[in-house]
């Protein structure tokens, strides 16, 4: 049993390293994302309801699609800044 025990923990530590590694998005699922956020930017009830968190994290992930999608560049940075000014926004700091 004891060799069980000392066996299982290494096993259980990579698990849940693998588990935190992030994956870079394709060129499609990035387009689709931008879209579904800009709908969203602009639609006042369902941003509200995004945490200032999913934001943040939907803002770097417009970031990290810059380097995937390089041809939709622009639109990506335009998506990140909406999010980022409708978080700005809710903060009351504009």
């Amino acid at each position: 049993m004891k060799y069980f025990v000392a066996a299982s923990v290494p096993l259980l530590g990579s698990m849940a390293v693998e588990q935190d590694v992030k994956h870079a998005p394709s060129a499609e699922q990035c387009r689709t994302e931008r879209r579904l956020w800009l709908d969203k930017v602009e639609s006042d009830t369902t941003f509200d309801a995004v945490s200032f968190s999913e934001l943040t994290s939907r803002i770097r992930e417009m970031h990290d699609c810059k380097s995937v999608d390089s041809d939709q560049q622009s639109r990506y940075y335009h998506t990140a800044g909406e999010i980022g000014f409708g978080r700005l926004m809710r903060q009351g700091l504009s």
